[in-house]
């Protein structure tokens, strides 16, 4: 057997003070571990989160890119409102107004009147310097 002083404090026999510290330093440690490893638990739970927002691929990158379209779309989508706007009132007028519908056939598909005569002019050449130089002389 051991002697009485070979004991330590925290061990049964010991003095009523030191087994008392003894079990409260053991329960502090374990809550103390414990707590650090819930908060461990935590922080990794909340950094793969954050890397799935940033990385995954349905995260901000994404979200960003499809607003970005979005505005680009939207944009286009008003250019095209508006021409489709133009050529209505153009297919409206065609409709209604002869006067539009006669000058538009002349200038598009090139028509006269059978009462009209054409003249083709002629277009003059492009004459370059050394050209020019030589009808001179």
């Amino acid at each position: 057997m051991k002697p009485p002083s070979a004991r330590r404090p925290d061990q049964e026999g010991g003095d009523a003070s030191g087994s008392h510290s003894g079990r409260f330093m053991g329960v502090a440690d374990s809550f103390l571990s414990s707590r650090i490893l819930w908060l461990g638990a935590f922080f990794a739970l909340i950094m793969g989160f954050i890397g799935y927002l940033f990385l995954s691929e349905d995260g901000f990158a994404r979200t960003s890119g499809l607003k970005d379209r979005k505005v680009a779309l939207e944009s286009e989508n008003l250019k095209l409102e508006e021409e489709n706007r133009q050529l209505l009132a153009r297919l409206e007028r065609l409709n209604s107004d002869l006067g539009f519908l006669e000058s538009q056939a002349r200038k598009k598909l090139r028509l006269v009147r059978p009462d009209e005569v054409i003249y083709r002019l002629a277009e003059e050449p492009d004459l370059s310097e050394d050209d020019q130089g030589r009808e001179l002389r």
